[in-house]
């Protein structure tokens, strides 16, 4: 009735009809447009709902009507990519089918529920609109199958636009229903920050990975960019509620609510845009991933003309996918520089890494290859005891292969090996080399010298008798400075 009669004083011509949002009708009535009354026939004809109906020609219907729709696709958008990626998050740390359906569910879900229980909005809306929890289950279960096809660079692209598209949606939906049961101007971004954020920081915590809310830079994918992954949503949130509360039109809050939000994490991309952190702590000091059968393993091979820095640009790269290096070895080969480095790293910053290496590498002259390796997970022959390996005098073809055999013969595994040869000064400064070196045929003082290091390990302490017996021969037969083979006491 006060409805009504508001209308009448304004002149806002009223007809029965069936109504649902007061609230709407409400502003409609106050801006001069007609409204809609219209009893309800069925159980809840008790009470009247509310349908505005502009009257201001087909471009305000057509607005009106557009922005909605397009907020509602966004959000559909938004839960298909986050229950994708929390379901491949919840796979690389080893889940089943079954968690990692739930985990890519709560990821999707988890921000909008927490919201409605801080609102006391119950039940909670995919208990009212069960499309959302059947679209989650239904993607998290085709990701789960789909995994491989999923983790290419084209693939993951796509992700990250439906990730960035909805944290936009999630955002202004949150922003939007705190303002429905009438939170103040700071709840009302608070809440849209946490409907697009809090379905993650479940997921993180399950997966027990550092939380992406916390944390700027990115901990998965893609590598050394920045995310802006809270900051975003909280700023698309932010927009929309001060154009809500300074009475705009709801598409304009709408609309520029979700291009604030793509914005600002798009930009944060492009230009590597990361929270200021304490000036005295590393980049990588953050908790590392742990480093499980799922993860992605790799060497990483360059190689290029030798120049400072070299090193360090590809450890960045490394550092910055939250990769570990658990082996590396660098030569020099002429004025040129080969760098190789088995790696561990989550499976999900595979492809981010690959990339971002790759570049590192042409900015600064190097080819870069990137090859997986599955390991064996097999039981390594026990290693009870260990020595050190040294040998040095002049190169010829099969110095290896002889120490090797030798090493072999004895029982004696090679964990870790490292050779080089060095050859003659430019300026012709011949190195010294031994009486026995010089009386090899075919060579005189200006004979590359070979150095080699090893590391050995046995099961037990092999007979030294016979081991230094053979060492000797060796060292005779190839004209060899030095070979020695020290075992541990």
């Amino acid at each position: 009735m006060m409805l009504a009669a508001r209308a009448a004083v304004r002149r806002a011509p009223m007809v029965s009809g069936s109504v649902r949002y007061p609230a709407v009708a409400a502003r409609a009535a106050q801006r001069g447009a007609p409204v809609v009354l219209r009893a309800a026939s069925t159980r809840s004809a008790q009470r009247l709902a509310v349908v505005a109906v502009p009257a201001r020609g087909f471009a305000a219907t057509s607005a009106n009507n557009l922005v909605p729709a397009a907020l509602r696709g966004l959000d559909y958008v938004g839960t298909v990519a986050f229950a994708a990626s929390g379901t491949m998050v919840a796979g690389h740390a080893g889940m089943d089918i079954l968690g990692c359906t739930m985990v890519g569910t709560i990821t999707s879900l988890g921000g909008g529920t927490i919201r409605d229980l801080l609102l006391g909005r119950t039940p909670v809306f995919w208990f009212r609109e069960v499309e959302y929890l059947l679209l989650c289950v239904g993607t998290a279960l085709m990701a789960f199958y789909a995994h491989d096809k999923l983790e290419g660079p084209v693939a993951e692209e796509a992700l990250w636009w439906g990730d960035t598209l909805g944290i936009g949606a999630f955002s202004v939906v949150g922003a939007q229903a705190a303002a429905s049961v009438g939170m103040g101007p700071l709840v009302v971004p608070i809440c849209g920050m946490f409907t697009a954020t809090c379905g993650g920081l479940v997921r993180d915590v399950l997966c027990r990975r550092p939380p992406k809310l916390l944390y700027s830079a990115a901990q998965d994918s893609p590598a050394a960019d920045g995310t802006l992954y809270a900051p975003a949503a909280l700023s698309g949130a932010s927009a929309y509620a001060l154009l809500h509360f300074l009475k705009a039109p709801a598409p304009l809050a709408i609309a520029l609510g979700c291009a604030t939000t793509v914005g600002v994490r798009t930009y944060g991309y492009a230009r590597n845009v990361k929270l200021p952190t304490y000036s005295d702590v590393p980049a990588d000091a953050g908790p590392a991933p742990r480093l499980a059968a799922a993860d992605a393993h790799l060497v990483v091979t360059a190689w290029g003309p030798d120049a400072t820095g070299h090193v360090a640009a590809l450890a960045r790269v490394l550092a910055d996918a939250r990769a570990n290096i658990s082996a590396s070895k660098i030569a020099t080969i002429g004025d040129d520089i080969v760098v190789m480095l088995v790696v561990s790293a989550p499976r999900g910053a595979r492809a981010g890494l690959v990339s971002a290496a790759t570049t590192a590498g042409r900015e600064r002259g190097l080819k870069v290859d990137c090859r997986d390796v599955t390991p064996s997970h097999g039981t390594p022959p026990a290693a009870k005891v260990a020595g050190r390996v040294a040998l040095s005098g002049p190169d010829s073809p099969g110095l290896v292969s002889n120490v090797a055999a030798l090493l072999s013969k004895h029982s004696l595994n090679i964990s870790s090996l490292d050779t080089r040869v060095v050859g003659v000064a430019p300026e012709g400064l011949q190195r010294r080399v031994t009486e026995a070196a010089r009386s090899l045929d075919a060579r005189d003082a200006a004979t590359d010298l070979f150095c080699l290091e090893a590391i050995v390990t046995a099961p037990e302490k092999p007979d030294a008798a016979a081991l230094k017996r053979d060492v000797a021969a060796l060292r005779k037969r190839c004209r060899l400075d030095v070979l020695d083979v020290v075992m541990e006491e």
